[in-house]
């Protein structure tokens, strides 16, 4: 999803517009996420939540795994 925001935000910021809007849609993604203690980073580089942003970065939410991705993979083997 985009999100505009002023010159000078932070990671937080970000997260702040992004949460409103998923709220605002009646995304279920809003309710899956742990906006608080979820860690985040910028381009498959986990960031502090008060890190500037730069015009085009991909500010991105680390969830835990669900299932071992090597698990996966022996599951979809013996299919």
């Amino acid at each position: 999803m985009d999100v505009q925001i002023a010159a000078g935000a932070v990671i937080a910021d970000a997260l702040l517009l992004a949460r409103a809007r998923l709220t605002h849609e009646n995304s279920p993604l809003a309710a899956a996420i742990d906006w608080e203690e979820a860690k985040v980073g910028v381009f498959g580089e986990q960031r502090e939540r008060s890190a500037a942003l730069r015009d085009g970065d991909r500010v991105e939410i680390y969830r835990p795994l669900l299932i071992d991705p090597k698990e996966s993979r022996r599951r979809r083997a013996r299919r």
